[in-house]
């Protein structure tokens, strides 16, 4: 799955805005360039040039679909767009967004098949959180229900995870709670709070099993690092729960 938030921030000097009111952030899991589709699925983000809207009309859609329309002015036509269908314009070409959707894939498929390689390989939760922040040249902390500390990474960003630990190894639940998403402590969506004093990015998801068990993991990498961690950590809440649960 790639993050639209994550592809219009990495391709920001074309981005032009978004046809919806406030930028939605989708984890579609399909790539497709839009041609004689007739009903457009919101778990897809369609490529497209404005050109191609001009030639027939979008296609209806499921609300919460994500359309990439490249080479856009600034008197593009936003009422040519379905209900329920955000569209993400940008000034350039199809080519810079498609190479930035390509390195994104690259980045998770690798990530992804070196962590599952490490389980089947009779690896343990500490490797798995190692493995985790090299990838992302950052910090990682495994909690489990009560917020204890389970694991750690080797603790070399100096950010605000390793300057929270308390001498007993701990982090104050008041700290975790402010980096969650949302106060429901058992949602599996990605969180994010940026630290500016830092600058750096504390990323968080919460994995529940179905006798109620669950741990959080908190990732904090620096803010100006390029990969896709909403996408990481959405595969990785996955992985947790296939593996732990």
């Amino acid at each position: 799955m790639i993050s639209t938030r994550f592809l219009t921030h990495r391709l920001e000097q074309y981005y032009m805005g978004c046809s919806s009111i406030a930028q939605p952030d989708y984890l579609p899991s399909r790539i497709e360039i839009l041609d004689d589709q007739q009903f457009l699925l919101k778990s897809t983000l369609y490529m497209c040039t404005q050109e191609q809207t001009e030639i027939r009309p979008i296609p209806e859609c499921d609300t919460g679909t994500a359309l990439f329309v490249c080479g856009c002015t600034d008197g593009t036509d936003m009422s040519m767009f379905p209900k329920g269908c955000s569209a993400f314009l940008f000034s350039c070409g199809p080519s810079p967004v498609q190479n930035e959707i390509f390195r994104a894939i690259t980045f998770e498929t690798s990530s992804v098949n070196r962590l599952q390689d490490l389980i089947a390989g009779g690896g343990n939760a500490h490797q798995f959180i190692n493995a985790l922040s090299d990838m992302v040249a950052g910090d990682a902390i495994l909690l489990d229900e009560s917020f204890r500390v389970i694991f750690t990474s080797d603790m070399r960003l100096k950010g605000l995870l390793q300057s929270s630990l308390s001498s007993t190894g701990q982090i104050p639940e008041e700290t975790v709670t402010k980096l969650l998403l949302s106060p429901d402590r058992y949602r599996g969506n990605v969180g994010v709070t940026t630290v500016r004093e830092f600058g750096t990015s504390v990323f968080s998801i919460r994995s529940v099993s179905p006798e109620g068990l669950s741990v959080t993991l908190l990732m904090e990498r620096s803010s100006a690092l390029g990969n896709d961690m909403f996408g990481l950590m959405n595969n990785v809440h996955k992985i947790i729960e296939n593996w732990l649960f």
